[in-house]
Order: C-alpha cells, then sequence, then structure tokens
C-alpha cells in the first residue's frame, strides 16, 4: 500500500488507454523487497491489457468479470486465484462490482531456491504450470477458494495491507512470513482440486516438487514419466513446455541453484558445495555453475 508514485498513475492511466507496462522500478523503489499489494473494486467497463516486470498474485474476493489474455477470455467469480507472470500481457472486461487484490512481487527474490515452499506441488501449479496451461485448458485447471477457505487468505490479505500500511521496524519480515503463509494456503488449496483440467497440472506439479526435494540424486527420465502419467516422449515435450527446459537441464538448474545458497553461506567450500548438491566433478561444476549463474562458484562464495 503506502503513497502511489505518479509513475504508477501513469501506468495505470495507460492501462485504460490500451498500452502500458508497469515498470519494476515504478512500483519497488527498494530492489531488496520487491513486493507491492494492491486492493481494487472494479465497476469500469474494460482494463485494457498491459504487461508488467514483475509477478501478479491475484486473489478475487467478489463481484464478476472477464479476464483476458490474448485472444483468450476467462470469466471470474469470488475465490478466484490465478497468477500472471512478467512479460504476459492481460487485461479486464464485463466487470460488475469486481473486487480483487493484486500482489506484486518478484517471487525469486522473496522465495529463495531453498524455501520449502517448492516442495510443494501446489506451488508449482499456481505460480509455474497454470500459467502455462492456461490456454491449453481454459483456465479450467485454475484455483478457486471455497468460502471458508477465502475468507482464511482474505485475513492473511487484510494483515499484509496492515503491515504495508504502518511500515513499522520489520515491516519487510513480517510481510514476508504472512506472504509465505498465504502462497502456503493456496498452494495446499491447490492440491485439493479435482477435476480432468486440472489433473495434467498436478500431476506436472508431483513431478517437479519430486524434482525439488530429489535433485542431487541420479534420476531416470522412465521414472519420472511415470510419475507424470506418461510415455518418456510425452513427458519430454511437456515437461519442456511447462518449464521451458529439458529435465536434465531443469536438474542441473536446480544443483547449481542450490549450491549458490549453500556458497552465499559460507557454510562449504567450492568442492563440497558440488559433491553436497550431487556433482561428481568440481570441473563439470564450475562450468555449469558459470553457465548458468554468470560467475564463478568461487566469485560467489566471496561475494
Amino acid at each position: 500500500m503506502g503513497t502511489i508514485s505518479p509513475s504508477i498513475i501513469l501506468g495505470l492511466i495507460a492501462m485504460k488507454k490500451g498500452f502500458g507496462r508497469l515498470r519494476f522500478k515504478d512500483y519497488f523503489p527498494n530492489p531488496e523487497f520487491p513486493f507491492r499489494i494492491q486492493r481494487h473494486r472494479l465497476n469500469t467497463p474494460s482494463i485494457r491489457e498491459h504487461m508488467h516486470e514483475f509477478t501478479e498474485l491475484v486473489v478475487v474476493l467478489s463481484g464478476q468479470g472477464t479476464h483476458v489474455t490474448g485472444r483468450r477470455a476467462y470469466p471470474l467469480a469470488a475465490g478466484d486465484v490465478f497468477v500472471v507472470a512478467g512479460q504476459r500481457a492481460h487485461g479486464y472486461r464485463d466487470l460488475r462490482d469486481l473486487e480483487l487484490v493484486n500482489l506484486l512481487f518478484r517471487p525469486e527474490r522473496l522465495f529463495p531456491s531453498t524455501s520449502f515452499l517448492r516442495a510443494l506441488p501446489g506451488y508449482h501449479a499456481l505460480f509455474v504450470l497454470e500459467p502455462r496451461y492456461r490456454r491449453r485448458a481454459s483456465f479450467r485447471g485454475h484455483l478457486r477458494l471455497d468460502p471458508a477457505s477465502l475468507a482464511l487468505a482474505t485475513q492473511l490479505i487484510v494483515q499484509i495491507e496492515r503491515e504495508m500500511q504502518q511500515r513499522l521496524a520489520g515491516h519487510e519480515a513480517a510481510t514476508v512470513g504472512l506472504l509465505l503463509q498465504l502462497v502456503t494456503l493456496l498452494a495446499r488449496r491447490y492440491r485439493q482440486v479435482r477435476g480432468d483440467a486440472a489433473r495434467p497440472i498436478l500431476r506436472m506439479a508431483d513431478t517437479l516438487s519430486y524434482l525439488e526435494t530429489h535433485y542431487a540424486e541420479p534420476l531416470r527420465l522412465a521414472d519420472l514419466a511415470a510419475r507424470a502419467h506418461l510415455s518418456a516422449n510425452q513427458f519430454l515435450r511437456v515437461f519442456r513446455e511447462a518449464t521451458g527446459h529439458s529435465p536434465i537441464a531443469y536438474q542441473i538448474r536446480l544443483r547449481v541453484l542450490k549450491a549458490a545458497e549453500l556458497l552465499r553461506s559460507r557454510s562449504c567450500r567450492v568442492t563440497e558445495a558440488a559433491y553436497t548438491v550431487g556433482f561428481n566433478d568440481s570441473n563439470y561444476f564450475s562450468k555449469q555453475f558459470r553457465k548458468t549463474m554468470g560467475f564463478s562458484p568461487r566469485a560467489c562464495r566471496n561475494r
């Protein structure tokens, strides 16, 4: 919450005119704490499509409307929860007293690679998979909270709003803690979603969760495909569509990110970090680390 900057006001005007890119620097004056929460009650005919340089988690509290992404349009109602990844255009139309909350942030900054959230299948379903499957599933596989769960989510949202309004000492830590509670609640509820449209999302989410907790182990393609209830060839295609990586590239990236966390904490040396996350060759580890991170493991440890 807090004071709205002139840049943000101009961004909102641009959205209504049909051209808008909401910039990271305008919304997050402190790049070390990239978070903002906004509550809107929308009755205007439409909000044209726009893009932003951050992730937007949307919780619909009441009312009705239509969410527009490209040529697709999806009806919205109370309890709907969805994520709009950065650089993806979206907007709204047919707004009838639609009240929603936008939580704007960079997950990779607030939720490090070692976050326990990433072990939850519902986290991957909400933040990674449903946004990519949305067009194929026509939004039928998304999360819709029941009234009791929406009430719990609303309580956490109110507490986050209070922290951001009062800005007492330590409000950043308190806000991140409340946000973690909210995302955990949503991830747990997503895991309970039923229906044909949600099934492939949750199966792949289970596979990503498994990789998050078994990244240091040798993995077989056949075993991963079986977890997703797909043939090996189908799994390779669907996995790449969902994550942008092959399974082995995804595992290597996970290992490197986990190693970077260890090196930043200075809890171990480079060779020890490499073996801890599953690399058997320190030279190969250094090569993959530099390829992923853009700098050497030693430079990471000395930062």
